[in-house]
């Protein structure tokens, strides 16, 4: 005997619920996230400007460079505030690992004059940006899955 039953659909069962504030804190760590990945090519297109046309640009270049690595604090302290997986927690240590590489690329290696290393400073930044744009994406991604599985 065949019987008819009711197709129903299982949902995953929501293992996070997030408040209000939470959920604030997730999006704003997703925008800077988004902006840090933006201004790495900003960095690019600075370091181009003061190889190619004026020195000076070198300037505007160091100084984004370094707000850049403020921002990895900022996006820290959001992380924890948003309360993001473990994922993307590690792969924002990543992020920092490699921000901080990069400044010694230059700052310290400069300094001790290890010129043929100081060249991996633009190799870096193309891992930076990756870094930067997986980590942007992974928190997207993930913030979004959440709000959804809130609505249903």
């Amino acid at each position: 005997m065949i019987e008819n039953r009711e197709q129903r659909v299982i949902k995953p069962p929501v293992t996070h619920t997030y408040g209000a504030v939470t959920r604030i804190f997730q999006v704003i760590y997703v925008i800077v996230a988004w902006l840090f990945a933006l201004g790495v090519l900003i960095q690019a297109y600075l370091a181009g400007m003061g190889i190619f046309t004026n020195v000076s640009w070198l300037k505007d270049h160091s100084n984004l460079g370094w707000e850049l690595g403020n921002f990895s604090i900022l996006m820290l302290i959001l992380l924890f505030l948003g309360r993001f997986p473990r994922r993307i927690i590690l792969l924002h240590l990543l992020l920092i690992v490699d921000v901080v590489f990069q400044v010694g690329l230059v700052s310290f290696l400069r300094l001790f004059k290890v010129t043929a290393l100081t060249a991996l400073h633009p190799a870096n930044a193309l891992l930076l940006f990756g870094i930067a744009t997986i980590l942007a994406y992974s928190a997207h991604k993930w913030t979004r899955s959440t709000r959804q599985a809130r609505r249903d």
